[in-house]
């Protein structure tokens, strides 16, 4: 090996790294999305609505193709149109926070309809001024509306928080958003970083030029995504000045192969699993990095539309959302239409809470299937909380153990300790 080389070598690595970092923040355009406060302000919550494949056409009269068993006379014949009914009802029942459209958001049977389907699947929370994010499904860019395009649509929307994220990366979509505190508390000052989302573009179908061997039906997240979302968490991690990441959740829309569950595994699953697990046959990196980060505790997929379920594996929950939409979505005649809630919440004693329940089409007035899905008690076993403090000046200070000294490294700091590195190498075979 020569000096070159190295030097080579650690240049390209340093390059890489820095090209790969993102601003954790939103654009300027965008306000912070932020937190509720209860009224002592002594507690925050956040809600967030998932509504999977919606499958809008832009044709209202689309007919069902597997419609309910039972419907009032008002519902019927049974179209596109009764999947705007539902979530319009969805909104005014939750009144949520944020809003994940978590893929097969559209799928366009012709080119005269691209406009019409980002307008149905948006108009609900355009017209209440509710923040929302997309990702895209296998569906979404059928038939002449390519990914880059539907993003475009979505992108030019007023509310949305949609990124079209890295083009150095596969996928279109591929994102962080940060939810901030309102105010002062144990977590923290007002506009700390409390609640991490991500958000992943899953992909459709494999592309047969560039993987001529693949022979699975979907797509799958490539490795240079899992590698962007470790460059998100850790400089997420920095920001906050956390010795462990805070805990978070992630959006996706084909569900990793770690979906599947066995019946001795059947323990640690709640809720109804109607079908396979539709994941690539292609292994994604993507739940080793979320074991290893120990960040992401809960993720949200769609794709499978009769499976609802949230599957808890090497303590991560994985979860589905349950099929929205009506018209071309596929579901079955005894599986109501539904959607996931999900509700964050943080107390005074930096006690970090994640629930979920659904909302059935036939069953507006419940909640259907209440759960816990994580609960992080600081000080507690396998807590990765930290001991935060106000100092004197009114500011936060964390107590850490993952840099000594109390020392943070940003992102320059540990370019210049790897070029100092580099550069010891290359004097070792002068």
């Amino acid at each position: 090996m020569t000096r070159s080389t190295v030097l080579l070598g650690f240049t390209s690595a340093l390059a890489l790294l820095a090209s790969r970092q993102a601003p954790l923040a939103q654009s300027a355009a965008k306000p912070a999305l932020i937190a509720k406060s209860s009224s002592d302000g002594a507690a925050l919550s956040y809600k967030i609505l998932q509504l999977a494949d919606l499958h809008f056409t832009g044709d209202p009269t689309f007919p069902c193709l597997n419609a309910p068993t039972t419907l009032a006379p008002e519902d019927t014949p049974c179209s596109e149109a009764l999947t705007t009914k539902f979530m319009d009802a969805l909104l005014d029942a939750e009144t949520p926070d944020f809003v994940v459209f978590s893929g097969d958001n559209v799928q366009t049977l012709n080119v005269t309809n691209h406009q019409s389907a980002v307008d149905a699947f948006t108009q609900g929370v355009e017209a209440r001024g509710i923040p929302y994010a997309v990702i895209l499904g296998n569906h979404d860019d059928e038939n002449g509306f390519p990914r880059e395009e539907v993003m475009e649509l979505v992108l030019q929307k007023n509310h949305t928080y949609a990124q079209r994220g890295p083009t150095t990366i596969d996928g279109v979509g591929n994102y962080l958003l940060t939810v901030e505190a309102p105010v002062n508390g144990a977590w923290g000052n007002a506009g700390a970083p409390v609640l991490q989302m991500y958000f992943l573009d899953s992909g459709g179908y494999p592309n047969a030029t560039r993987y001529p061997n693949v022979t699975s039906k979907y797509d799958w997240i490539k490795d240079n995504q899992v590698e962007y979302y470790r460059t998100l968490s850790v400089a997420a991690q920095q920001n906050a000045s956390r010795a462990s990441p805070d805990p978070a959740i992630m959006f996706f829309h084909i569900p990793l192969q770690e979906y599947d569950y066995t019946a001795a595994e059947a323990s640690t699953t709640n809720g109804e699993k109607n079908e396979n697990v539709s994941s690539s046959a292609i292994e994604s990196s993507l739940f080793s990095a979320l074991v290893d980060r120990d960040e992401v505790k809960v993720t949200f997929a769609g794709h499978d539309h009769i499976n609802e379920y949230c599957h808890k594996r090497q303590g991560i929950q994985l979860c589905y959302g349950g099929g929205t939409g009506f018209g071309i979505a596929y579901s079955a005649a005894n599986f109501s239409r539904r959607a996931r809630v999900i509700e964050w919440s943080l107390n005074a004693q930096n006690e970090r809470t994640i629930t979920s329940y659904k909302r059935l089409f036939a069953q507006m007035d419940e909640k259907h299937e209440e759960e816990t899905l994580f609960t992080q008690i600081p000080g507690g076993a396998g807590s990765s909380e930290d001991t935060v403090t106000t100092g004197p000046s009114g500011n936060s200070t964390s107590t850490t153990s993952g840099a000594p000294f109390g020392v943070k490294m940003d992102l320059a700091t540990v370019l210049l300790v790897l070029l100092a590195i580099a550069f010891g190498a290359v004097s070792q075979l002068e």
